[in-house]
């Protein structure tokens, strides 16, 4: 009796936002075909919060340790962003990384078909690389042949925000209702940056440099596993011979240059043929308090020069505070910070 009384009540509270929301459309005079769109809209997240309880609604969760609800988003989160086949190496080599970022960086998205999560030209205030947790969306680029793309959970969405300056290249909006979760680019830098690691700078200089040889009509903000990722990955991670989810073979790349600048990515996008020398770790030599700050700031350019003895520091796998007393900025800060303009 007590539960056939709790689902009649939750009913008839459903059945009032509904008329009250028809009542306040109809007050405002919005036009009939806007009208049924948010009335589909809003039954839409009204079926959606009676299958997907939000953690917000659980007041006892909120009494619960820290570790525990770390332990909580993870397995949350981080299914869907095994996707990428960088993270599930991250992961595996620093999981406490990964469980923080799934706890801090993490950020959930509902969008109703039709909904534009963003669009071509737009420069993201809040850089993120967005996930796709259910769902279909539609991402299409103007002025360009065969550029129209289905997205789905097999996607990952605006990665170059996490290492570079970013705008969107195309429009995504979505197909049906979907479901997406954000890792915000900031608060990634700030945490990576609590264990630094090797494989992270020099998965990001590959990826920059690859980005930068991009020709502009090939540039697209949807990706997905494919050979190339899996040829970064191997160069990330050169002690993983053979990727658990892959049984491709791909020679690891070597560093050709100890000493170099940052700064040459710059010659590398004007000329693909043009030798591209990027430290595997873009940490600067010395640095003041007042510089980090700048690392911050859009349009901040600099070239570091780096030394046997830089890199050398890098060569084991976890980066102590101690063995780099210089890397007080965030890594991935200072590549989004230092890269060039996309």
């Amino acid at each position: 009796t007590t539960a056939m009384t709790q689902l009649s009540m939750a009913a008839s509270q459903r059945s009032s936002q509904l008329h009250a929301l028809k009542r306040f459309l109809w007050s405002k005079h919005i036009s009939e075909g806007l009208t049924l769109k948010i009335q589909r809209s809003a039954k839409h997240a009204l079926a959606r919060q009676r299958c997907n309880i939000s953690e917000s609604s659980i007041e006892v969760l909120s009494s619960i340790s820290e570790p525990l609800r770390t332990e909580l988003h993870f397995e949350e989160h981080y299914p869907v962003l095994s996707v990428h086949p960088f993270l599930r190496m991250y992961q595996e080599q620093v999981p406490t990384t990964i469980k923080r970022l799934c706890h801090e960086a993490i950020q959930r998205h509902q969008f109703s078909s039709g909904d534009v999560v963003f669009s071509e030209g737009e420069a993201p205030s809040a850089p993120r690389m967005f996930f796709i947790s259910s769902g279909r969306l539609h991402y299409h680029r103007s002025n360009v042949r065969h550029a129209n793309t289905s997205v789905k959970n097999t996607n990952w969405v605006s990665e170059p925000a996490l290492w570079t300056v970013w705008s969107y290249r195309g429009t995504l909006q979505a197909a049906t209702e979907c479901a997406l979760i954000s890792l915000d680019a900031n608060k990634f830098a700030t945490i990576a940056n609590k264990i630094p690691v090797k494989s992270l700078c020099v998965y990001a200089r590959i990826f920059c440099e690859d980005l930068s040889i991009t020709l502009e009509s090939e540039l697209s903000d949807v990706a997905f596993e494919s050979a190339t990722f899996l040829d970064m990955i191997r160069s990330a991670f050169p002690e993983k011979r053979r990727h658990r989810l892959s049984t491709i073979v791909i020679p690891t790349v070597t560093r050709t240059s100890i000493r170099t600048s940052v700064t040459s990515i710059v010659q590398a996008k004007s000329s693909a043929a043009s030798e591209r020398r990027v430290s595997s770790a873009m940490v600067p030599r010395s640095s003041k308090d007042s510089e980090d700050a700048d690392l911050w700031k859009p349009g901040w350019r600099t070239s570091y020069e780096f030394s046997d003895s830089d890199l050398g520091s890098l060569g084991e796998e976890h980066v102590t505070v101690q063995e780099t007393k210089n890397l007080s900025q965030s890594v991935a800060g200072f590549l989004r910070a230092s890269m060039i303009h996309f």
